[in-house]
């Protein structure tokens, strides 16, 4: 999520204690359970509801709010690094994320990512990449990570791993639906749900 600490005249002020809620509150009212989609499918909508009903408020974070990951960074720098921003466009086409979604992993493999990274990884060219290589010293950093997220004690089961590659025909479902900061449907993405804030605030003020 991105914040500011020095909010411009035209822009939502909050204190420093509250600057994360209007963040979590478009993650709510987009998760599946509740979210005006006519895409959501019944079955969808009542596991969702089941999961809201039963999931730990430690692990519930992910469920509302889900946790992108940079792949390559993390690698490089030897430690998870978390993308602040859930949102597309923190997804550059060079790059590999790992999206958090509670419900499953998936790792997004940009069109434009070096060859040679998505054969260590993956052990195969872009096209052909359908899932992780088994834990090697090149690849270890990212099962470190996937096994933080993957841990029995998480609640009611550990997510699969899914692999989704740019523009694949299930982009949308497995990582699109679950970007909360962006806008789709009658949802409004995170900066005009601040902005819609503002105005209301002010206009009650």
């Amino acid at each position: 999520v991105s914040t500011q600490s020095t909010w411009a005249s035209n822009q939502l002020f909050l204190p420093d204690s509250l600057k994360l809620l209007p963040a979590y509150i478009t993650g709510i009212l987009k998760n599946v359970s509740i979210r005006n989609d006519p895409e959501v499918t019944p079955d969808e909508r009542v596991a969702c509801i089941s999961r809201a009903s039963t999931i730990s408020c430690k692990h519930a974070l992910s469920f509302y709010f889900p946790a992108l990951y940079d792949v390559i960074q993390t690698i490089h720098q030897e430690k998870p690094v978390l993308v602040h921003t859930c949102s597309i466009e923190s997804l550059d086409g060079e790059g590999i994320y790992l999206l958090d979604t509670s419900w499953y992993l998936a790792i997004w493999i940009g069109r434009k990512v070096n060859e040679d990274i998505v054969r260590v990884l993956f052990g195969s060219d872009w096209a052909n990449a359908k899932q992780l290589l088994p834990r090697n010293n090149d690849n270890r950093l990212l099962w470190d990570l996937i096994d933080t997220l993957q841990y029995p004690g998480r609640g009611p089961g550990c997510p699969p791993i899914v692999v989704v590659k740019q523009t694949s025909p299930i982009e949308k479902l497995y990582v699109g639906r679950y970007l909360v900061e962006d806008e789709f449907g009658s949802a409004m993405s995170y900066p005009n749900f601040l902005y819609h804030l503002h105005r209301r605030i002010q206009a009650s003020g």
